[in-house]
Order: structure tokens, then C-alpha cells, then sequence
């Protein structure tokens, strides 16, 4: 007996295939496979949303965001978070994950005030509701630490850009 193509349990092994291409790099591979698996899920479910379809969307966004396809990752990561808030609720594990993927997005922008204030809002929330020791909790947190370093150099790296400009404007001729 097969599932068939729009099946759930179909389109949870797709998007595992197209995670495994995303750890070996494969990420053509595994932004098509995720393409697939929403337009699936869109169309058997239609697009006013159900857990699976937070799911597949959120997977899509964070191949983006792993090729560095920030403004394409956004409106995907809203959209799965919006889901999530709506079925699941703001402390749910799965709707944290969705806020994590959108501030993990938003430092890939620049964007970082808007990124600490997500970041710092779900390794806070998952401490409180996980537990200082969960797996998940310390994975945010964690995540927390890496963008605020990544941040932090982002800010050094300009700052030396906008010294060797002006050296470079004051030098005489």
C-alpha cells in the first residue's frame, strides 16, 4: 500500500531528504525538495494553515536562510510563525523555533535590534518553560551567544571600514 504523494508521512520524508541535503551542502537540492513540499502542503491544505504546512514553510525558510537568501527567508519565517502563534501558541517549543529562525534571520539582514529582541526573547521563554538544561533551551541560548558575537563583528568590521574611508578621504595628494 503506498501514502501517496500529498500524504503527510510523504512530505515529512521529503523534507528530511531535503535536510540531509542541507548538512551536505546539496542546498540546490534541498531548496527544490522544500519548494516541492510547500506547494504540496499549500495545495492539499490550503494556505490557511496547519501545523504541517508551519512545518514544511519554516523548513523552506531555513534553507534560505543557510544560502543566505534573507529577504526570500523572511516573509517564510512570518508566515510559519504566524501559523504556529495562531494553532500552537507563543510557549509552544515548535512556534519558539519559529521565532528563533526569523531573529536568525533578521541578524543575516542586519537587522539587529529587531534580531537580539526575538533572540533574547526565546532563549528566555524556553528557559522558563523547558528548563535551563534542555536540549532546545541551551540550543538558543547558544544561538543567542553566536549572533551577538557575529553582531559584535559585523559592528568591528564596519567601524574599521568607515576609519580606512575617512584616513583614505584626509590623505593629501
Amino acid at each position: 500500500r503506498t501514502l501517496g504523494d500529498e500524504h503527510a508521512d510523504t512530505l515529512d520524508s521529503i523534507t528530511n531528504l531535503a535536510l540531509h541535503h542541507t548538512e551536505t551542502g546539496s542546498y540546490a537540492e534541498a531548496l527544490r525538495l522544500s519548494k516541492e513540499v510547500v506547494d504540496t502542503t499549500r495545495r492539499s491544505m490550503g494556505r490557511q494553515g496547519h501545523e504541517e504546512a508551519a512545518h514544511s514553510i519554516g523548513s523552506l525558510a531555513a534553507v534560505h536562510n543557510l544560502m543566505g537568501n534573507y529577504t526570500l527567508a523572511e516573509p517564510l519565517h512570518r508566515e510559519a510563525l504566524r501559523i504556529r502563534e495562531r494553532l500552537l501558541g507563543k510557549e509552544h517549543i515548535d512556534t519558539m523555533n519559529s521565532f528563533y529562525g526569523l531573529g536568525q534571520c533578521l541578524v543575516g539582514q542586519t537587522r539587529h535590534k529587531q534580531a537580539l529582541v526575538l533572540l533574547e526573547d526565546v532563549a528566555s521563554t524556553s528557559q522558563r518553560i523547558l528548563g535551563q538544561a534542555h536540549p532546545t533551551a541551551v540550543h538558543f541560548r547558544n544561538g543567542l551567544a553566536a549572533a551577538k558575537e557575529r553582531i559584535q563583528e559585523h559592528e568591528h568590521t564596519m567601524a574599521e571600514s568607515t576609519e580606512h574611508t575617512v584616513s583614505e578621504a584626509t590623505k593629501e595628494p
